[in-house]
């Protein structure tokens, strides 16, 4: 019995097929992983530890929380309507994150991130007049909270109000908001402008 020995050859056609079948698999696998971490991560509005509580009543920034529980407003504005009772700045200045709420309006960057970052934008021009001084220490603390915010739930609005049902849980996101605005504004020595 004879046997033939057969060579295959791969063409360049073959090879490119195969490879980008190869690279279009592995990119929705960790597509599929990507979403699945996305969902997993919305700590952000489960109730509140011990720790947490004590932390929100010494809190600087919390104890503002209550004057917007009952106004009809959107996330970035009532992140940023804090910041800026927080910084003793006029209520006005709130009209300016409107058009950030509802991601945009189309469901994408969640107002509590464009609210708190519009917030260091005005607590680094507190601190320093320097142009290029306010950019870097407002880059700072924005990038200081993306990271955490990123850390305990998904960054787009149409993720996020999809995992919080209550009023209560929307209550215990802006607690713990506000605990990271006043951690970032110690660590950075942002105090309220007299």
């Amino acid at each position: 019995m004879e046997t033939k020995k057969v060579e295959k050859t791969i063409t360049r056609r073959n090879f490119i097929g195969l490879t980008s079948g190869f690279i279009v698999a592995t990119g929705l696998s960790k597509a599929k992983l990507f979403s699945s971490q996305e969902k997993k991560k919305a700590d952000l509005f489960a109730p509140l530890s011990p720790e947490e509580q004590k932390k929100a009543d010494n809190s600087r920034v919390s104890k503002y929380i209550d004057q917007f529980k009952k106004r009809r407003i959107n996330c970035s504005e009532n992140v940023f309507m804090i910041g800026l009772k927080y910084l003793n700045q006029p209520d006005e200045f709130a009209n300016s994150a409107i058009a950030f709420g509802g991601g945009l309006g189309k469901g994408d960057i969640c107002g509590l991130i464009t609210g708190a970052s519009m917030t260091f934008g005005i607590a680094a021009a507190h601190k320093y007049k320097d142009k290029r001084k306010i950019g870097e220490l407002a880059g700072r603390m924005n990038h200081e909270y993306w990271n955490w915010f990123k850390s305990h739930a998904p960054i787009h609005c149409k993720d996020l109000r999809k995992q919080y049902k209550s009023a209560a849980e929307y209550h215990n996101m802006i607690t713990r908001i506000t605990i990271k605005l006043d951690e970032i504004f110690t660590k950075y020595q942002i105090e309220p402008k007299q």
